[in-house]
């Protein structure tokens, strides 16, 4: 292949200033295939200081070819290449050009449009001296008069400090503001394949930093493991963002507002049960019956008596499981999450230790306070609990084994007084039937 001078051609060119020739020779073309996988051996073959020095070279080689590919970008938008091939503008002759993203594009035609009134920086970029990631924040900072400065300065901050600079000297205007929150969506659908509700959207500025901040602040109050680990952060906000929903309905003044429907099989509640059938009738998805046990745990519930082809015939009256005088009593009593470990307060679920659809009757001495979290442990991961909740170390927490994991954890629960001591009318209360 020619190469030429400097001049002739642009990779005789870019060739010219890095000299990549001696010590490996680059992939050859061969076939339509590049000898990549013989280059890479070769490569391994070599000591670390010659293969960070192809490194540092293939950098050079990078932010040279960069450089010409933003000057040539400036002359085509000058020149409107987009218009010969019928594109709305520069960025998206880009896009469809190099099958580049649109986020891209502009970043790259925002520069090269730049780069024309900025020649020191463009020649700091050229040199190495400024990265990309630098480069367009600078270009955004750097203005005609302060071109030489940011030339040298743009080298000594990093990427993330700069964008900083750059959003603190940009100027909000009102029209903007409004643009903001006019692309605000939320966007739900079910996946019924996986069995997931998915989502997506976007919020403005402030109330998109609200959002953050009250998912994140849940989150750090969401409980470990059992075995005393965390589950992912991601995970962990997914449940805040529930836990937030959860007390939205509960709060409700129109219980039939907050209202979710599920239906299953009569038998479904029973603990040896494994009848299917069980679903959310909001949505159709199915449902384990473990997750149809721990909802109907602490839930009002109403019976549909359905004939054998699924036709309902008739309706019973709605039951309260756990009232709302007696929850009272039990958030007096617990303060917080039973499990061991946890010290969890909010969002609480009262969970029956002998399952109600077992016999177990709605009283304080078969309830105890747990978290979401904990509360499918219970449930979905087959953990059982025992003893005597009116006792500060009563309980015994099983896990699908069958093993006793109580010891396992140091009680760290805050006992101000024992339980002998609570207000005579309190335990009064807690036999007295509902207002």
């Amino acid at each position: 292949m020619d190469r030429g001078g400097p001049g002739a051609h642009p990779e005789g060119l870019i060739s010219q200033v890095i000299g990549l020739r001696g010590t490996v020779t680059p992939p050859c073309h061969r076939g339509g295939m590049f000898e990549s996988a013989n280059t890479l051996a070769r490569m391994r073959d070599l000591p670390t200081p010659e293969v960070e020095s192809i490194f540092g070279r293939a950098e050079a080689l990078e932010a040279r070819a960069r450089h010409l590919k933003l000057l040539a970008l400036n002359i085509l938008d000058e020149r409107q290449v987009h218009e010969a091939c019928g594109a709305i503008d520069t960025e998206s002759w880009m896009m469809a050009k190099s099958t580049c993203s649109r986020k891209t594009a502009n970043a790259q035609v925002r520069v090269a449009r730049k780069l024309g009134e900025l020649p020191h920086v463009a020649d700091a970029a050229a040199e190495g001296r400024i990265s990309w990631d630098q480069l367009d924040p600078v270009s955004q900072l750097a203005g005609p008069d302060s071109d030489e400065m940011w030339s040298v300065e743009g080298s000594t901050w990093s990427p993330k400090h700069l964008e900083r600079m750059v959003r603190r000297t940009k100027l909000v205007a009102r029209q903007e503001a409004l643009e903001r929150n006019r692309q605000r969506e939320l966007r739900m659908w079910l996946d019924f394949d996986a069995g997931m509700l998915c989502f997506r959207g976007a919020l403005p500025d402030a109330e998109g930093t609200i959002f953050a901040r009250a998912i994140e602040l849940e989150a750090r109050r969401l409980g470990r493991r059992p075995d005393g680990s965390w589950e992912p952060w991601e995970a962990r906000q997914a449940d805040a963002l529930v836990a937030l929903a959860t007390q939205r309905l509960a709060d409700d003044a129109e219980p039939a507002r907050a209202l979710i429907l599920i239906s299953a099989p009569a038998d479904a509640l029973l603990e040896a049960s494994s009848t299917p059938g069980s679903e959310l009738l909001d949505s159709g998805l199915d449902l384990a019956i473990e997750i149809v046990r721990r909802l109907a745990c602490d839930a009002t519930t109403q019976i549909i008596y359905e004939m054998q082809n699924g036709c309902p015939v008739t309706i019973g009256r709605e039951t309260r499981h756990v009232p709302r005088w007696m929850r009272r009593q039990l958030t007096k009593r617990d303060r917080e999450c039973r499990f061991p470990g946890c010290d969890r307060t909010r969002f609480l679920h009262a969970h029956h230790i002998i399952h109600w659809a077992d016999g177990g009757p709605t009283e304080l001495w078969n309830l105890i306070l747990v978290c979401p979290y904990h509360h499918r442990y219970l449930h979905e991961h087959k953990w059982s609990v025992r003893g005597d909740p009116s006792l500060p170390d009563g309980l015994e927490f099983l896990n699908a084994g069958g093993h006793n994991v109580t010891g396992l954890w140091a009680n760290t629960r805050p006992w101000d007084c024992e339980v002998d001591a609570l207000a005579h009318e309190d335990l009064v209360l807690a036999s007295l039937p509902p207002p």
